[in-house]
């Protein structure tokens, strides 16, 4: 090394600010992407939990003489073994279906749910088709996943 000059260990003052701008345009250009990942994770998890419920039903409808379950009044005939003529059935969902947003039961004959995020079901007295949808949070608008 020459007399009089000195070796740099570390980086100027407009260097690290040259860095740091860098990053933070980076920052701006990458987080939406994760925040919209978040938000297709839930909805997702949501349409999977969905189809369960909906398959849970129609094994109900098959194994009980096309009898649609009462979910107006609990999960208790998905969740719970039950007896038709004489033959053991179920349960058809390992537990009671939960999430942060989704877990009350609205009968789909009047569709006005009186909370944002729940389920409706068409299940009119025993007399529906059995149909389950999801509301979107404003409670009008049913997710048909």
């Amino acid at each position: 090394m020459r007399p009089g000059l000195r070796q740099r260990y570390a980086m100027t003052t407009i260097e690290l600010m040259i860095v740091v701008t860098i990053l933070a345009i980076l920052a701006t250009l990458v987080y939406p992407h994760f925040e919209y990942a978040t938000d297709n994770a839930d909805e997702n998890a949501q349409k999977q939990q969905l189809r369960m419920i909906r398959m849970a039903i129609q094994m109900y409808q098959i194994q009980h003489g096309e009898t649609i379950p009462n979910l107006i009044s609990g999960w208790d005939e998905l969740t719970e073994v039950s007896v038709y003529h004489g033959h053991t059935y179920g349960p058809y969902l390992s537990n009671i279906p939960a999430s942060h947003k989704r877990s009350n039961v609205f009968d789909g004959y009047d569709v006005d749910p009186p909370d944002r995020y729940g389920f409706v079901y068409d299940y009119q007295g025993g007399g529906g088709t059995g149909s389950i949808w999801a509301t979107n949070g404003s409670g009008k608008h049913l997710y048909n996943w």
